[in-house]
């Protein structure tokens, strides 16, 4: 115990340090691809360590659930047509738009009328936990999977949800399988954790066919032990891997050739509410709610922007602090 207890303490000195340096080129690179020229797209420890092809587009902030499912669907068919079968997407989750019903959507919310819905960051403000999360997460990737198996039978596709791998039963993870229309199968875990990605992604993303995580449980920003466990692949890396850093989850995702293919994340910056749109071929592209559910673009980056450069795209696009911003 006298030992363990000292190499978490030296752990967390090493993090300390580790922190303000920056991270190995070996590991900037999810998908095993370093950046080999000024033109070519840089990754970031903020952004899951994934590598994108050079950007070309901007992606349009989506005005509803179904828009945001679509352009889901569609970053996954335009990477599996490039070959990437390997795919991480994080997105905002649907919610009752009135917050009168914090609980579960089933099925089918494309045929919902989008004013009934908001899309909501999976953040604190969800009461009822990861599990309130699973539930809301579940129906999203479920209709981004019919939209994306479409043949033009007007035939669903069969999607069988295994809740095996959660073997609490209280993780909110699960893997749907569904048929790709091609002989082969689709594997969507839903809100992988670490262990998730170590006792099965690895062995399903092994075999061919197409495996996509939505949602995984890790942060995207760094923490001292994430930043440790990503630098450090020795003892101290070991001890920060098993106190909850992700650098070991994300050498095995990079080694398995995974790639961010669609992100739609957000959070309040200066009493703002802040969305940012990136598909694996585009840049961030940053909104702010300039009005309730009217976003205005403020500025785009090639890696995921931080907090400061969030601030920085306000100030120039005359976004003051929202509780002054009428005063002035």
């Amino acid at each position: 115990m006298k030992i363990f207890t000292a190499a978490v303490f030296l752990a967390v000195a090493v993090s300390s340090v580790s922190a303000f340096s920056p991270p190995a080129a070996a590991l900037a690179s999810i998908s095993g691809r370093t950046a080999l020229a000024a033109t070519s797209t840089t990754t970031t420890a903020e952004n899951d360590g994934v590598a994108s092809s050079t950007p070309s587009l901007t992606v349009p902030m989506p005005q509803s659930y179904s828009e945001m499912v679509r352009q889901m669907s569609s970053a996954m068919s335009d990477a599996v047509a490039l070959g990437r079968n390997h795919q991480m997407i994080r997105v905002c989750l649907p919610r009752s738009a009135d917050n009168a019903n914090l609980g579960v959507f089933s099925e089918g919310l494309l045929d919902v009328d989008s004013a009934d819905i908001m899309l909501v960051p999976p953040d604190e403000s969800w009461q009822g936990g990861i599990m309130q999360l699973y539930y809301s997460a579940f129906p999203t990737m479920s209709d981004a999977l019919r939209l994306f198996t479409e043949n033009g039978s007007g035939v669903p596709p069969r999607i069988e949800e295994d809740r095996s791998v959660d073997e609490s039963g209280v993780d909110g993870v699960s893997v749907l399988t569904a048929d790709a229309g091609d002989g082969t199968t689709i594997k969507c875990f839903i809100q992988p954790s670490q262990e998730t990605v170590d006792e099965y992604v690895d062995a399903v993303a092994r075999r061919p066919g197409m495996v996509v995580l939505i949602n995984p449980q890790w942060r995207v920003t760094d923490d001292w032990f994430d930043g440790v466990s990503k630098t450090d692949e020795g003892f101290f890396g070991k001890v920060a891997q098993f106190l909850g850093g992700k650098g070991g989850t994300l050498r095995r995702l990079g080694e398995l050739e995974f790639e961010a293919v669609y992100n739609l994340e957000g959070y309040v910056c200066r009493g703002w509410n802040i969305r940012m749109v990136k598909r694996f071929d585009s840049d961030y592209t940053v909104y702010v709610d300039s009005e309730k559910g009217t976003y205005k673009q403020v500025g785009t980056k090639t890696d995921r922007p931080n907090y400061q450069e969030v601030e920085n795209m306000l100030d120039e696009a005359g976004f003051k602090v929202k509780f002054t911003a009428g005063l002035i």
